[in-house]
């Protein structure tokens, strides 16, 4: 298993659900998949893993609980820190709670609770497809930065070899 299992399982209760899911950079041939753990000792407990991991270890060793796969993800820049994750989510509470006071509603009502985690689910969702689409352009203006050096490059070697 490549990413271990140190810690406990108390610390991979019931998971947080809304980490990205990436292609296998193990395999490169499958997106990985969230399960739950059927174990006694891990009952519930989520984690992340290849469709093509096997459990006598055939096959792809991509393979993390959920806390250390959100780590893989900061670490490798496909997800955000922890910090930018607490506080997106704090202001979408912020802001839901601002517009349904502005409506008149009361901010935090029995059923309003769930409604509310499920729309900050969305908007972290929304939010990471947001950073995913930054990269995208980054990548492609750094495609249009090499182009234009070598167009230069070659101007260059073209004007010092004609004089």
């Amino acid at each position: 298993m490549e990413g271990g299992s140190s810690s406990s399982s108390t610390n991979r209760r019931k998971g947080k659900g809304c980490l990205p899911l990436i292609k296998c950079p193990c395999c490169d041939c499958e997106t990985i998949i969230r399960r739950a753990a059927n174990t006694p000792e891990n009952k519930g407990c989520i984690f992340y893993t290849c469709p093509c991991h096997q459990r006598d270890g055939i096959g792809c060793r991509f393979w993390y609980w959920e806390e250390q796969y959100e780590e893989y993800l900061i670490n490798t820049g496909h997800l955000a820190s922890r910090a930018v994750h607490i506080q997106s989510s704090c202001s979408a509470v912020r802001v839901q709670t601002n517009a349904m006071v502005q409506q008149g509603a009361q901010p935090y009502g029995e059923n309003d609770a769930e409604q509310i985690a499920e729309q900050i689910k969305v908007l972290v969702r929304r939010m990471n497809l947001l950073i995913d689409i930054g990269r995208d352009i980054v990548v492609l203006l750094r495609c249009v930065v090499a182009a234009c050096v070598v167009v230069a490059v070659t101007n260059m070697y073209a004007f010092f070899r004609s004089g």
